[in-house]
């Protein structure tokens, strides 16, 4: 079986409901406490620690995945970068392990839209290789990597599931 991942677009919405609540019930709590400078200021500073995580993200996830395909089958992965004209593959034996960076939470009832991200680092057996596949390609890794099949597969959760600046 083959699996073919390249940006989706559904992917790009996927945070998008949670924030809409929050940016719904922070409105209509300014709107009860009349407009009241303080509750404008909490809401205000709430709404950035929420959303500009959340856009750093985004944009380094989608500055790693842009113009790039990925083709998974059982036995090799192959990239291509439109742009650059890159083109690898990767034979399942030169895989030695697969990390899955996710939000500690992302499996339960999200409290960050940040928990809704997440990335998968390939680590070959080169010294200092290894290839990010963010959810900007996936929607559901588990699936879309069982047709990699004997290869470890670690999970490891982070509070901000970021290639850039992992925290754990």
């Amino acid at each position: 079986m083959t699996e073919l991942l390249q940006i989706r677009t559904k992917n790009h919405f996927r945070a998008l409901p949670f924030l809409a609540v929050n940016i719904i019930i922070s409105l209509a709590a300014i709107w009860f406490t009349s407009f009241d400078r303080l509750s404008i200021i909490i809401f205000t500073a709430y709404l950035a620690i929420i959303i500009v995580p959340v856009l750093l993200i985004h944009f380094e996830y989608y500055l790693n995945d842009r113009d790039k395909t990925i083709e998974l089958t059982g036995d090799e992965i192959r990239i291509s970068h439109k742009t650059t004209g890159f083109y690898r593959v990767l034979k399942a034996q030169e895989i030695q392990r697969i990390i899955v960076y996710q939000s500690a939470n992302m499996n339960k009832i999200p409290v960050l839209p940040t928990e809704f991200y997440f990335y998968v680092k390939i680590f070959t057996q080169a010294e200092n290789d290894s290839i990010i596949i963010t959810s900007l390609m996936l929607s559901n890794y588990a699936e879309e990597f069982n047709a990699l099949r004997n290869i470890s597969r670690e999970f490891k959760g982070t509070f901000l599931a970021s290639p850039t600046f992992t925290i754990t």
